[in-house]
C-alpha cells in the first residue's frame, strides 16, 4: 500500500507537471504573437520614421533653393540700388 501510494503522488506530480508544461507551452505561444506583433509595429514605424526622414530632406532641399533665390534677388536689388547711386552722384555733379 505504501508502494502504491508513492506511485499515486508520482502520478499526480506527473500530471501537474505536463499540465503546467501545456500551460507553458501556451504562454510561449502567446509570447510569440506579441513579438510578432511587435515586430509589425517597428516595421511599420521604421517606415514612418524613413518617409520623415525624406520628408525633412525634400524640405531642406525646397528651403535651400528658397534661400538661394531671396539671397539672388537681394543681390539683383543691391546691383540695382547701386547702380542707381552711382547715377544720382553723376546726375548731382552734373547739375
Amino acid at each position: 500500500m505504501v508502494d502504491e501510494a508513492i506511485l499515486n503522488r508520482v502520478l499526480d506530480h506527473i500530471l501537474e507537471l505536463k499540465t503546467g508544461q501545456g500551460e507553458i507551452k501556451k504562454d510561449i505561444g502567446d509570447l510569440k504573437i506579441k513579438v510578432d506583433n511587435l515586430d509589425n509595429k517597428v516595421d511599420k514605424l521604421d517606415g514612418k520614421v524613413n518617409n520623415l526622414e525624406n520628408n525633412v530632406k525634400q524640405l531642406r532641399t525646397e528651403m535651400e533653393g528658397h534661400f538661394n533665390r531671396v539671397h539672388s534677388g537681394m543681390d539683383t536689388l543691391f546691383n540695382i540700388a547701386s547702380d542707381h547711386e552711382k547715377r544720382i552722384k553723376v546726375l548731382e555733379k552734373t547739375h
